[in-house]
């Protein structure tokens, strides 16, 4: 197989369509005025591969990023181009700024946190990439020159990319309870799985050997997620504890459905949507000290309209 290749320039040109893409407007107070500017006209980085002697001035804004790969680790097999790069960008900034692009940095670091970013390679192929972000390190003390105040300040990222690979993103999972008000799934972790029932049976040319038919198959999804404080959670902590207590707030709990149909959708890679019947295998609260609740479910294939 043919691997990706990513220069120092490609590498380059992708932090700066990220750096450049996610601009928003700020107010800025200066000399006692307030104005609203673009934020990305406003630090006015000019981005590059190698090292470049220069210095800042009052008349120009003109601010100055080196983009630098640092290391890179992949995956050792003939067919798997799974790759993770490490690197670094280091900011000539104007002192003035650095507040600014501290803020920005940030806010670009969130956005890209779990959530797969789609980049070309140099065959023109789309791959789904992950991108992490560090937090800004001032590496110098604000320097005073003819020309101006400026600082040194950097911070790392990290690039993952698994060559045609699907991720978490590509698969849209909501469950209802009326086949009307759809929960879309926080998920933390899924596995889905097809369950076989089979006889053996005698070949008949050699009955000593015995091949397997399949009589039914039963599907199997089990899914873990944090218990974010939403419609979707507040539903399942109801229906987890009246399948168990016998009193809610000093009243009786009647009898439960425990064969109700829940209406599982799954749709992949936002194009096909199949909706898939079942009901309750497990349901399982974990609740531990100094980290946060989750809830974990197993849904197994509903027998309704069963032989």
């Amino acid at each position: 197989m043919e691997r990706t290749i990513f220069t120092s320039k490609d590498i380059m040109h992708i932090m700066e369509n990220v750096f450049k893409e996610n601009t928003e407007t700020i107010s800025i107070e200066s000399f006692g005025e307030v104005n609203d500017v673009d934020i990305c006209s406003y630090l006015d980085v000019e981005f590059f591969t190698y090292k470049k002697d220069t210095t800042i001035s009052n008349t120009h804004s003109k601010n100055f990023a080196l983009v630098e790969a640092i290391e890179e680790e992949a995956t050792i097999s003939p067919d798997i181009d799974f790759v993770e790069k490490t690197g670094k960008i280091t900011f000539l900034m104007q002192e003035s700024k650095a507040g600014v692009l501290e803020y920005y940095l940030q806010k670009i670091r969130n956005k890209y946190i779990g959530v797969p970013e789609k980049i070309m390679n140099n065959y023109g192929e789309t791959l789904n990439a992950y991108l992490l972000f560090g937090i800004m390190q001032y590496d110098e003390a604000p320097e005073t020159v003819s020309s101006g105040r400026s600082i040194v300040c950097s911070i790392g990222f990290k690039i993952t990319y698994l060559t045609n690979a699907l991720t978490y993103s590509d698969y849209d999972i909501s469950l209802s309870f009326d086949n009307e008000n759809y929960y879309q799934i926080p998920i933390n972790e899924i596995s889905m799985q097809i369950i076989f029932a089979n006889d053996q049976l005698a070949k008949y040319s050699r009955n000593d050997l015995a091949g397997i038919r399949n009589k039914t198959c039963s599907f199997v999804i089990s899914m873990s997620f944090y218990d974010f404080l939403k419609p979707l959670t507040e539903l399942l902590n109801e229906k987890f504890m009246l399948f168990t207590a016998i009193k809610k707030n000093d009243e009786e709990i009647g009898k439960q459905n425990i064969n109700e149909t829940i209406y599982l959708k799954i749709k992949i890679n936002n194009e096909n949507e199949y909706l898939i019947l079942c009901t309750y295998d497990n349901i399982q609260k974990r609740m531990e000290n100094a980290s946060y609740s989750s809830t974990s479910l197993t849904l197994k294939g509903s027998a309704t309209n069963v032989i």
